[in-house]
């Protein structure tokens, strides 16, 4: 009997040693690689300016960690660039026009959680980022001989940059040293990087599928 309950006893403390030298080894690369795609929207004027739609979004991260067990505490960074939408304003003897996207590099910080089989993690990042609008601006003059707005001119869009609060998680499926799973990033804008008062730019969103890989 006593034999037994030793054997058991044996086990358990085995199988819990077992598991946290599972957690450190899978835990132990602090370097982690990401890239992402996928689709969202920026803020603004339906059809208007500033330029707001649906729009199409990649990015690039980079992060560094610290595995704590089952937890993961890293400090990251992101390129995401969000783009392009369209938008259209007339005025009193010309129509301006303008293709919009968003350049956006996050400074943020990171906590990663791995269920008890370190297949499924949640990862959720908060911090800030610095806002560089890319617009293609066009002045065009309406022709009354064809009733159409003609002879397109480039000029200097007055947008200037902005910092967004951000927020973002992920949910990942663990393949040896790769991972993939959907994507959620939220930018919240402090200041309005537009020259149009009217729909100023607020946020942007963005959903997709992000593959990640620990070296």
């Amino acid at each position: 009997m006593s034999s037994r309950i030793g054997l058991m006893i044996a086990i358990a403390i085995l199988s819990v040693g077992t598991t946290r030298l599972a957690y450190a080894q899978t835990g132990t690369t602090p370097i982690v690689l990401t890239g992402a795609f996928g689709g969202g929207n920026l803020d603004g004027v339906q059809g208007g300016l500033p330029p707001e739609g649906a729009a199409l979004f990649t990015g690039l991260r980079f992060g560094v960690g610290w595995p704590l067990d089952a937890t993961r505490l890293s400090v990251e960074t992101e390129l995401n660039w969000v783009g392009q939408v369209k938008g259209r304003r007339q005025m009193a003897a010309n129509e301006l026009q303008e293709r919009r996207a968003d350049l956006l590099w996050s400074f943020l910080g990171g906590l990663q959680f791995w269920e008890p089989h370190r297949v499924v993690s949640v990862h959720a990042v908060a911090g800030a980022s610095y806002v560089k609008p890319i617009v293609d601006s066009v002045s065009l003059t309406y022709n009354p001989a064809v009733r159409l707005w003609t002879d397109p001119i480039s000029i200097q869009s007055g947008y200037s940059h902005a910092w967004a609060v951000t927020a973002g998680a992920d949910v990942f499926f663990a393949f040896g040293h790769l991972a993939t799973g959907p994507t959620f990033r939220w930018h919240g804008y402090l200041q309005n990087p537009s020259p149009w008062q009217s729909g100023k730019p607020t946020r942007t969103s963005n959903f997709g599928f992000a593959v990640s890989y620990r070296f």
